[in-house]
């Protein structure tokens, strides 16, 4: 068979059958010819159809397009009848549904004709209602970090100014769309009954070849004092469990010694964004009182200091390995009881 966008679509989970799984387990399917990551419960279904575009795929010129395409996208939908959303972050744009069979195929088909042919009647309107809501966006700290570290590229462009929101046309949109929102560029993330029954009618088109990821302004240690009440540290290191480890381990013995014994910061917070398929950033911030600064930056040069130098102990490596566990488990108990 054949859908409206002329693409042959795969056999439906009647035709195909599959174990549909015990409930909690992850498993991949194929959906309407996109890969699909499904954890099989009962009730309702919670989904999410994924492009692999975000703010790191945008140029300074165009720098908000996703945004742009995003909530054109979802314009008709009624958030007082369907729980849904949509967001764009640095590596995807995501829109996302929580209901029955029919509602979740009925917002499927909305997202899917509205790609395949933006509303530009709301083009004009949607880029003033974002240039409104920009304006009450902070900037943050990890932003500055990113910007010193990318500058106007990549994952520097996250918190930029979304300059496309001046000038971005119909036909801008109509070409991006063509590159990026394609059955080629998808994915589903599934919680809830066998979605291999659902259509999707996206765009045909291949996945995209993106851009070698920017080079690093910085090479070597580098600091910068600005007003605020937040320390912090960033890095760049090759993706790996390790790493995932290490993160874990330098915020719990960040947050030991600056709340614990300082008493100088109430929380240390990290964060970590991929840079590309080998490189991850890291970002690791503690607050603090003004007057604290200072201290809090000492406190944290002594500790990185004494895990470069000694490594960290043997309890150290537990605790962290052992929280990171248990935030698994949660997230699989969650998918569970979805």
């Amino acid at each position: 068979s054949t859908d409206d966008g002329g693409r042959t679509n795969p056999p439906t989970g009647a035709e195909a059958p599959v174990s549909s799984g015990t409930p909690g387990d992850l498993r991949q399917v194929d959906v309407d010819g996109v890969p699909a990551c499904w954890v099989p419960t009962t009730g309702r279904w919670a989904v999410a159809l994924l492009f692999g575009v975000g703010v790191r795929d945008e140029s300074l010129v165009v720098r908000g397009i996703d945004h742009l395409v995003e909530h054109l996208t979802v314009f008709g939908l009624d958030h007082r009848a369907l729980e849904f959303n949509a967001h764009v972050s640095a590596t995807a744009t995501a829109f996302t549904v929580t209901g029955a069979a029919e509602e979740v195929q009925a917002f499927l088909d909305h997202v899917g004709t509205a790609l395949d042919r933006l509303d530009d009647a709301r083009l004009d309107l949607e880029r003033r209602v974002l240039r409104t809501e920009a304006r009450g966006r902070p900037r943050t700290l990890n932003g500055l970090h990113l910007d010193h570290r990318f500058g106007p590229n990549g994952l520097g462009l996250l918190e930029s100014e979304e300059l496309g929101l001046r000038w971005l046309g119909a036909g801008d949109l109509q070409s991006w769309l063509g590159t990026w929102f394609t059955a080629g560029n998808a994915a589903l993330a599934v919680v809830g009954p066998d979605p291999r029954g659902l259509r999707l009618h996206l765009p045909p088109g291949p996945r995209p070849t993106r851009a070698p990821a920017p080079p690093e302004l910085i090479d070597q240690p580098t600091w910068s004092a600005v007003p605020g009440s937040v320390v912090a540290i960033s890095t760049t290191a090759p993706r790996s469990a390790r790493w995932t480890v290490t993160t874990e381990l330098l915020t719990q013995v960040a947050e030991h010694r600056l709340r614990q014994v300082d008493g100088r910061s109430y929380s240390v917070v990290d964060l970590s964004l991929p840079v590309d398929a080998a490189r991850t950033y890291t970002y690791v911030g503690a607050d603090c009182l003004a007057e604290e600064a200072d201290r809090v930056q000492e406190a944290l040069s002594a500790e990185l200091t004494r895990l470069r130098t000694r490594g960290p102990t043997a309890d150290e490596v537990e605790a962290a390995i052992a929280s990171l566990r248990r935030a698994m488990a949660d997230d699989r108990a969650a998918r569970g009881a979805a």
